[in-house]
């Protein structure tokens, strides 16, 4: 009986010893899995040799600047039953869709504004460096000299292009989008991998021309033509004039 008992013991005690090693070995191995996925996934996305920016600008253009474009503006626009006058929101896209002028003789007679309506507005600059903070990875990004055009909304667009959206009568701001602005990358960096920049630091200056101020910057992403992978949130501007703001990895 108590030889039975015994030899049941040391059985279980086995048993339970076998389990628990079955166990932390599989554990062990799926940390592994789990570390190798994230290490494949992290190797597959390289410091591209550029990005590419799209965001939100909330713009007020001087008063010169301004009733240029919204006396000619407002003298095409037809509202049917009212007035435009009255609008709060001035739509202007017709007015800056240099694609619509090409294929429209008509529309180019019609809408296009004076020539350095378009040039002042499309002239800016943009220079930004991201750095983790054990600076294993520094980046510098620089405005293309690639010329932006104008165009509404469009998804198929590949190059580099400005929507002028709207006039807001009430604040006095422009809504403008800018959309594939490429941004090149001098990286001199350990590490080799862009997603090393997650919830890091990014300062930067997007200059304009004198006669247009920059009051608000939204929905900040860098990407590449096939991948999102940095929204910018805590967007704040410094005395300085620089933007800081904090990136955040959309790549899941």
């Amino acid at each position: 009986m108590f030889f039975n008992i015994k030899t049941n013991r040391m059985i279980l005690w086995t048993i339970l010893f076998l389990g628990g090693t079955a166990l932390a070995f599989f554990g062990t191995y799926k940390i592994s899995q789990e570390l190798t996925k994230e290490d494949a996934k992290k190797q597959s996305h390289l410091i591209p040799d550029f990005l590419l920016l799209d965001c939100e600008v909330e713009s007020k253009f001087d008063n010169k600047f301004r009733d240029e474009i919204l006396t000619f503006c407002k003298s095409k626009i037809n509202v049917p039953g009212g007035n435009v006058e009255d609008l709060d929101s001035i739509p202007l896209s017709v007015f800056f869709d240099e694609n619509l002028f090409k294929e429209n003789k008509l529309a180019k007679k019609n809408y296009k504004l004076q020539k350095d309506v378009y040039e002042d507005i499309r002239s800016f600059d943009f220079f930004g460096m991201a750095s983790s903070k054990d600076s294993s990875i520094i980046i510098n990004l620089k405005k293309n000299s690639n010329k932006v055009i104008f165009s509404t909304y469009n998804s198929d667009i590949k190059d580099s292009y400005i929507e002028v959206r709207t006039y807001n009568t009430k604040t006095n701001l422009f809504k403008l989008i800018f959309n594939n602005i490429q941004l090149d990358i001098n990286s001199k960096s350990i590490s080799q991998f862009i997603t090393d920049l997650d919830n890091e630091n990014i300062k930067f200056s997007l200059i304009t021309k004198q006669n247009i101020e920059i009051v608000e910057l939204k929905k900040v992403v860098l990407k590449t033509k096939s991948i999102k992978y940095f929204g910018l949130n805590g967007i704040n501007k410094d005395s300085l004039g620089m933007y800081n703001a904090k990136l955040n990895l959309l790549l899941k």
